[in-house]
């Protein structure tokens, strides 16, 4: 994660050198500050755990606790019950401090009129989004999970199937005793966004107000993360042993180029004739959503921006 960090802050100096480069012919505005963006929730994906729902030793493992008939050691009129549970997902606020993102532009005029200035503006916001969610679920506590288990019979070595029973045996609803689910989820997004566009704005005395709009490019490389946790107690025991529980980990990465557009007012006050503040509330809107299949990220919103203007 340093690396990123470092590539981030050597793309802001770069962009920060190229704009201070085309700046030294007249006419020029460069603006750098920061942005306070609105995201939408995070949403850590929704998925079945180990062997959901199978209920058919010879079809394959049982549930959570994974048995076969090779555990029953070739014994008869045992009883075991098996537990089966889905993630439904979950939506995460984003932290306030990753809403806080780099803004660096560069502004050159084109046309003045009697009243209104038009500009062609270019812009970079950079962010980094660094969030983690915890779910757990235990008896009579399922919290974000569906929870079953179903109770098997064992007959000359073979786990029964209760759905094939006649009348077929329903799942008892939550988790037997003992069983606790636990999964861990964790995203990291770096946020590239570009933008080109035109603005028109009116001159009061010091005071700048003005309207942008333009295209956007967003470039977000997205790495996400997914722990799951399973404990439970054996309430019979088997003639082979096995575990009382297990944890895996699944990790993602992926990048994401996503067109977009943006619309903007704001106001700028001038201290002179080289310096100012500008203030700006912005709304950007993409094509889709980003990030991996174990969590996704809506970049669709309203932003708040303060910048320290140049001019040259």
């Amino acid at each position: 994660m340093a690396s990123r960090r470092i590539k981030t802050l050597l793309t802001c100096a770069l962009c920060t050198a190229c704009m201070h480069a085309v700046a030294e012919e007249q006419d020029w505005r460069v603006e750098a500050g920061v942005s306070h963006r609105n995201f939408s929730d995070i949403e850590f994906a929704a998925f079945a755990m180990r062997h959901y729902g199978n209920t058919d030793a010879t079809a394959g493992p049982l549930g959570l606790q994974s048995l076969t008939n090779a555990n029953t050691g070739g014994y008869t009129n045992l009883t075991y019950a098996i537990d089966h549970a889905a993630y439904n997902g979950s939506d995460v606020n984003v932290d306030s401090a990753d809403r806080t993102g780099i803004v660096l532009a560069a502004e050159r005029r084109l046309k003045t009129t009697d009243k209104i200035e038009f500009s062609l503006v270019s812009g970079l916001q950079v962010y980094h989004l660094q969030q983690d969610a915890c779910d757990t679920a235990a008896p009579g506590a399922p919290g974000r999970f569906t929870t079953f288990n179903y109770v098997h019979s064992v007959i000359l070595g073979i786990f029964n199937d209760p759905k094939t029973l006649v009348p077929p045996a329903a799942p008892v609803p939550g988790l037997q005793a003992g069983t606790q689910l636990r999964v861990d989820n964790d995203l990291n997004l770096d946020l590239f966004v570009l933008d080109l566009g035109i603005k028109a704005a009116v001159n009061v005395k010091n005071v700048r107000c003005y309207c942008a709009a333009g295209p956007t490019v967003s470039i977000a490389d997205t790495d996400t993360s997914q722990t799951v946790s399973v404990q439970w107690t054996n309430t019979a025991v088997l003639p082979v042993p096995y575990r009382t529980g297990f944890s895996e980990s699944n990790s993602q990465h992926h990048v994401d180029v996503v067109v977009g557009g943006y619309a903007a007012v704001g106001a700028a006050y001038d201290f002179n004739e080289r310096l100012g503040v500008a203030a700006e509330c912005r709304y950007d809107a993409v094509t889709r959503e980003v990030g991996t299949s174990q969590a996704d990220v809506d970049l669709n919103g309203v932003s708040g921006l303060l910048k320290a203007v140049w001019r040259f």
